[in-house]
């Protein structure tokens, strides 16, 4: 359901990524990877964790690529395949993280859980030649992903992952948060908000006061994420159901996927010194 060639990432997954929730096996097939951005780490745990939970066999193969093997290790993706009851085949490496494995891939159930990652993030980015604003943003910006996970995708719990990248000498961090839950969709109609699309749910979904609670006053946290990622040249994704939207520089786009993404996958980009 997942077979992999080359870049795991964003623009990838969702031609990649073939979700059948009435086949017996979930196939997650490494095997050509050649690399794994934070949103490809979330979205094989979260995709793993729906399937056990729907009682499907998961079968996974492990990346013929070392490096790439040895950098999932790095960040714990055998650790969760583990907790999952999840033969893998990744290898055991060294404890400690290198600099740029700013989160490796983490569970968390609760809003607190969100936060304590936030937090954690903070401290590791607060200390990297940064522009003052990119840690802010990135402690605000996944404390408020997962409490919209805990709060709306009515699963026990979601994925989260973040990483420095050198961007040929501008370097950049992305962080993902994955759920394997009901998706932005039902979430938004659930809250009596007339949805017709995967994709203009989205586009409501990070619209100021949008919010699948229904409370006044709510719905700003995810809007506020895409603002602050936009303000440093950065680039918002998600996708949830049969479409994705991004946005960068003011301009959001959408489009209609042929695949379905069971549950709802974001990344923020953003550049260190924007």
């Amino acid at each position: 359901m997942l077979t992999v060639v080359g870049r795991l990432n964003t623009t990838t997954i969702a031609t990649m990524l073939k979700w059948d929730p009435t086949a017996p096996t979930c196939v997650i097939d490494l095997a050509g990877a050649g690399f794994v951005e934070p949103a490809g780490l979330v979205t094989i745990a979260a995709l793993a964790d729906r399937a056990r939970r729907e009682g499907m066999i998961v079968e996974f193969t492990s990346p013929n690529n070392e490096s790439v093997k040895n950098y999932l290790s790095r960040m714990k993706l055998g650790d969760i395949l583990d907790e999952l009851g999840i033969d893998h085949g990744l290898p055991t490496v060294r404890p400690k993280p290198l600099a740029e494995d700013l989160l490796e891939l983490r569970k968390f159930s609760s809003e607190f859980d969100g936060g304590e990652l936030a937090a954690l993030v903070y401290d590791k980015v607060d200390g990297l030649d940064v522009d003052p604003q990119v840690p802010v943003t990135l402690q605000e910006g996944l404390a408020e992903l997962a409490g919209n996970v805990t709060l709306h995708a009515e699963v026990a719990h979601g994925y989260a992952a973040a990483q420095t990248f050198p961007n040929g000498g501008s370097p950049q961090i992305m962080f993902a948060v994955a759920d394997g839950g009901r998706g932005v969709s039902t979430s938004l109609k659930a809250g009596g908000l007339a949805i017709e699309t995967d994709e203009s749910a989205l586009r409501l979904a990070v619209e100021p006061g949008v919010s699948g609670t229904g409370e006044k006053g709510r719905g700003n946290g995810l809007p506020d994420v895409v603002s602050s990622t936009v303000g440093l040249a950065g680039l918002f994704f998600m996708t949830s159901g049969h479409a994705w939207l991004t946005r960068k520089k003011g301009i959001t786009s959408t489009e209609k996927l042929l695949s379905v993404y069971p549950g709802t996958l974001i990344q923020s980009t953003v550049s260190c010194k924007p």
